[in-house]
């Protein structure tokens, strides 16, 4: 009898986390699509609803549905499709077929016309504001260097089309053209001088390539990415990035302090104002690691080192933005490293920084694991060859966080079977294991849902929580007869979407050719109610204790994690901002300065260092009474909202004595001007923010910010209107504000 009774506590114990309930499964429903002809490549979705659906298989072979994914029919009348392009136009799409033929519609896809089939074309890129503008190389480039395209333009829907210029290599972007006060016609370009030349020259026209109007010469790559512009030159082997922002009429070359060499640079977010870039040091070949730096500003990339021996393999870096939060991102680093390269035994583990990279700490232990010699949780990064799910977070579910993870001492040599899945609902702070194995995952309805499904087994069910982790209910995958091999997830980018697709491949027996399995699942029936907006919401702030995060304590709305409702597709976001006073944690090294072992900056002695000014100015303003301040090795990190002068305040600012004066009655004065400087910087910072993190906002003030094309906002997502689905890789998230790594390659000049 005491025996029956522990398995009894054991049952009731563990009921109210995983649970099969039909009551909890029967109100959604499952939709099951198989390709014959093949594994899926990619799902493309158009907008405004996403009710219509395209489903791009490795084969070539295009399906469309016009209900969400629960259906298909093929696309006929086409030769085979290599990739499909959205444009501003939401009924007009441009196809790319396999043969090089462009291809148009105007009727949301169900059908598509040849244009010309005088011309076989590669790489197109439609304009970001005009459906009817599109770039294109024809013939296609044969090889990835000294390509001898000529570069064409069509400004009627690939009706007919104007040379650029000749003796062009990919890429080419449009940049921003049409927005912020940049003429419709800019292109920017890398081409030849001659078809004998030898190298490229980085080249931007406002008017299509009839007049350049900048250039910069020895360009191996160029990228276009949030508002900003990069292009790498290559002088004697030595590489050197440029960088400004996108209306820009010349680029800045970056600044870096460190003396090593720079083979690589990966653009890893400029999405808050400041830009992150991974460098990848030290002799040839694609080396483990690289050192993270940020700059602080649009019009000065003067970098700084913020976490070094990043971990990066293969283009892509272990470096994650937390979305929605400002100045949180993670990050995997390679602790004790010696020289260039990493010994079999150097930890991997995974650190965190909630100032925008002023100040990196190791993960916290998550809650209620059990484990004698655990430092802290260490998370999967996107740089792992097996293609396991990394740490995934979202702006329309702010503070949430779901990864794969250990509490190992190291991530190294990890395989799918030695990770679990763990949660964080507070940015980062604290975490909580919340399922035995790796998974693929998906939020849903601002967070409202997690999705979770097999990443190691074929399976034939799904796991969810409508309560952000308190229970959990497995249901079976209704219409399926033999297990799915899930590969990846993928879901309509919109707040409050309420289905998602697993994207995958089955057999039918044994030995047979695995086919391309879409299983749909829809959560529409799952409440009965919304969320009513004053007793179903609560405010979070990403720290405990309602501390200060960059300088600023915000607090945002959210749903209970206990309420069974749908969230209100116009929730609002973050509530209030309230500025702090400046702290150690909203300093940072300046230029050319690091941190000592005591936490103080001491200047860096190398060349570029030494060739460098590296302080502000040390010169008064017009008016000076008293003092006025001088930055010099310290900075504040960028994106801070503290004030330096507050009460208690710590203040790196060096304050020096105005010319002609003795230092007597002015104080006053000085600080009064720069208080009402950082008033300045605070609201702007503020009105920056909250474009970013509040839909309504942005819209009312969209037309106002066109005009003012002097300063730039951060937007999510990638630039313009680019590929919308293609082949030749795995299929990926299609979250609307996921940004991929983007590689300047020295060896290679392609982008990544």
């Amino acid at each position: 009898m005491p025996r029956l009774n522990a398995c009894l506590f054991l049952v009731l114990f563990f009921l109210p986390f995983v649970i099969s309930d039909d009551s909890k499964c029967s109100s959604h429903k499952t939709y099951v699509t198989s390709f014959t002809e093949g594994k899926i490549d990619s799902l493309v979705y158009a907008e405004p609803d996403y009710k219509v659906v395209f489903a791009l298989l490795q084969s070539g072979d295009l399906y469309r549905s016009e209900d969400g994914a629960r259906t298909f029919s093929k696309v006929t009348g086409i030769p085979g499709t290599d990739e499909l392009f959205k444009t501003p136009d939401p009924k007009k799409f441009y196809l790319l077929a396999e043969d090089g033929h462009i291809y148009v519609s105007t009727d949301t896809g169900k059908t598509f016309v040849l244009r010309d089939s005088t011309k076989l074309f590669s790489s197109p890129v439609v304009h970001p504001t005009n459906a009817d503008w599109i770039l294109a190389g024809s013939p296609p480039c044969l090889s990835s260097f000294f390509c001898q395209t000529t570069l064409y333009v069509s400004t009627d829907f690939a009706q007919s089309w104007k040379e650029v210029k000749k003796f062009v290599n990919e890429p080419w972007s449009w940049g921003d053209a049409g927005k912020y006060g940049i003429p419709a016609e800019n292109v920017h370009l890398m081409y030849r001088e001659s078809e004998t030349a030898t190298s490229y020259t980085y080249g931007q026209s406002r008017n299509l390539g009839q007049k350049i109007d900048y250039t910069i010469p020895n360009a191996i790559a160029l990228l276009h990415s949030d508002m900003f512009f990069f292009v790498a030159q290559s002088v004697a082997e030595k590489l050197t990035l440029y960088s400004g922002p996108s209306n820009s009429s010349s680029l800045k070359p970056c600044l870096f302090p460190e003396s090593l060499p720079q083979d690589r640079y990966s653009i890893l977010d400029t999405s808050a104002g400041s830009t992150f870039i991974n460098v990848e040091h030290g002799g040839s070949g694609d080396r483990a690691w690289g050192h993270t730096y940020v700059a602080d500003s649009f019009a000065n990339p003067s970098f700084t080192l913020s976490l070094k021996y990043n971990r990066r393999q293969g283009g892509k870096v272990d470096f994650a933005r937390v979305k929605g939060v400002q100045g949180v991102y993670i990050a995997n680093q390679f602790s004790g490293v010696v020289g260039s390269s990493v010994a079999h035994d150097t930890p991997l583990q995974t650190y965190i920084t909630f100032n925008n990279g002023g100040k990196w700490v190791r993960l916290a232990k998550p809650k209620g694991v059990d484990c004698k010699d655990c430092t802290g949780l260490n998370l999967v990064g996107r740089s792992n060859r097996r293609n396991i799910p990394s740490f995934y977070t979202t702006s329309k579910a702010v503070g949430l966080i779901i990864a794969s993870g250990n509490v190992l001492k190291t991530l190294r040599d990890t395989t799918p079977n030695d990770l679990d899945t763990y949660f964080s609902r507070d940015a980062g702070l604290s975490w909580e294991k919340i399922k035995d194995g790796a998974h693929h995952y998906q939020f849903l309805d601002h967070g409202g849902i997690i999705a979770l499904v097999d990443f190691v087994n074929p399976t034939k069910q799904y796991t969810y929580s409508f309560n952000e982790g308190l229970n959990w209910y497995d249901c079976p995958i209704n219409g399926l007869d033999n297990a799915i091999q899930v590969t990846s997830l993928s879901y309509p980018p919109q707040a409050t979407h309420l289905s998602f697709h697993m994207i995958g491949e089955r057999s039918d027996k044994t030995g047979s050719t695995p086919k391309g399995c879409l299983v749909t699942v829809d959560f529409s029936d799952l409440h009965s109610k919304v969320c009513d907006p004053v007793n179903d919401y609560e405010t979070f702030s990403p720290h405990d204790n309602n501390k200060c995060l960059l300088g600023a304590k915000t607090a945002y709305r959210r749903r209970k994690r206990e309420k069974e409702c749908f969230n209100n597709d116009a929730i609002e976001n973050n509530t209030a901002i309230e500025s702090c006073p400046c702290t150690n944690e909203d300093w940072e090294c300046d230029l050319c300065y690091q941190e000592t072992v005591d936490g103080k900056c001491q200047k860096i002695d190398s060349p570029q260092c030494r060739s460098t000014e590296t302080s502000v100015a040390d010169t008064p303003p017009a008016t000076c009474n008293d003092k006025y301040p001088v930055r010099k090795g310290y900075r504040l990190v960028s994106g801070t909202r503290c004030n330096p002068l507050a009460d208690g305040a710590v203040n790196k600012y060096e304050m020096k004595q105005c010319p002609g004066t003795g230092g007597s009655s002015s104080a006053a004065k000085i600080g009064i001007s720069i208080t009402v400087i950082v008033i300045l910087v605070a609201l702007v910072g503020g009105f920056f923010y909250r474009r970013k993190t509040n839909e309504n906002f942005r819209e009312r003030t969209d037309d106002y910010w066109d005009r003012f094309t002097g300063i730039f906002r951060s937007r999510e997502g990638a630039s313009g209107y680019s590929i919308a689905g293609g082949r030749g890789g795995e299929p990926q998230d299609l979250d609307d504000d996921d940004y991929n790594d983007k590689l300047l390659s020295a060896d290679s000049g392609l982008l990544q």
